[in-house]
C-alpha cells in the first residue's frame, strides 16, 4: 500500500513539473514577438503610423516593445479608448499578432523632427518647453533628461523625444480630462493638470524637436 502511494506521489509530482514547464514554455512563446512576422502583419498599422502625415497620430517606430504591447492590449480590452485602434486590435486573429507587431515597430529606427537650423538659438536661451519639461512638470524624472523613457520601469515609461507635436498636445489634454472623470494610478493626469495651454504647446514643440 505504501509503495503504491509513493508511486502515485512521484507520478503526481512529475505531472506538475511537466505542466509547469509547458506553461513556462508557452509564456515565452507568447511574449517573444517575431520581427519578420510582425513586418507582414504591420499592414494593418502602416496606413496611419507609417504612410500618414497626420501629426496627431503617434510615431511608434523605435518605441519600447513592451510599451507597445501594453498599449495595444489596452485598446483591445477597452481599457484605452480610440474607435479605430479598438476595432483593429479586436479583429486581430490572436494575441501573438500584437507581440509580433510590437517587435517589428520596436526594431525600426526612430523618426525625429530635429531642426538643426535652430540649434544655435536654442543654445543661447532654452525654450519655454525646456523649462516646463525640466522644472514645472519635472517630466525628466520619469522620461529621462533625453526623453527616451525607461523600458525597465513599472509601469513602462515610453520614449517621447521626437514624438509628433500634435499627438503630445492631444494626449496631455486627454490626461487633463481624465483627472476630472477617471480616477487612475497613472501620475500623468495629475501632472498634466499643472500645465496651462501655453505650457502644453510649448513642451510639445520642445519634445518634437529633440532626438
Amino acid at each position: 500500500m505504501e509503495d503504491k502511494k509513493m508511486k502515485y506521489n512521484k507520478a503526481k509530482n512529475l505531472l506538475l513539473t511537466v505542466n509547469a514547464a509547458l506553461l513556462a514554455l508557452g509564456c515565452q512563446t507568447v511574449n517573444a514577438g517575431d520581427i519578420e512576422q510582425g513586418k507582414a502583419k504591420s499592414i494593418v498599422c502602416n496606413h496611419c503610423h507609417q504612410d500618414n502625415d497626420d501629426t496627431s497620430i503617434p510615431k511608434i517606430s523605435g518605441q519600447h516593445e513592451d510599451y507597445l504591447v501594453k498599449q495595444m492590449l489596452a485598446y483591445r480590452d477597452g481599457k484605452r479608448e480610440d474607435e479605430i485602434m479598438q476595432t483593429v486590435m479586436q479583429r486581430l486573429k490572436s494575441e501573438l499578432d500584437i507581440y509580433d507587431i510590437a517587435a517589428y515597430f520596436s526594431s525600426l529606427p526612430k523618426e525625429t523632427n530635429h531642426n538643426t537650423a535652430d540649434t544655435a538659438a536654442n543654445d543661447k536661451q532654452p525654450p519655454l518647453g525646456h523649462q516646463v519639461f525640466n522644472e514645472k512638470a519635472n517630466c525628466y524624472q520619469c522620461h529621462g533628461e533625453d526623453g527616451q523613457g525607461n523600458p525597465s520601469a513599472v509601469p513602462i515609461v515610453p520614449a517621447i523625444a521626437g514624438q509628433n507635436k500634435d499627438y503630445i498636445v492631444k494626449r496631455l489634454m486627454e490626461f487633463q480630462q481624465q483627472q476630472h472623470t477617471k480616477p487612475s494610478q497613472n501620475p500623468m493626469p495629475g501632472i498634466a493638470q499643472k500645465l496651462d495651454i501655453v505650457d502644453i504647446f510649448s513642451v510639445a514643440e520642445y519634445l518634437s524637436e529633440i532626438d
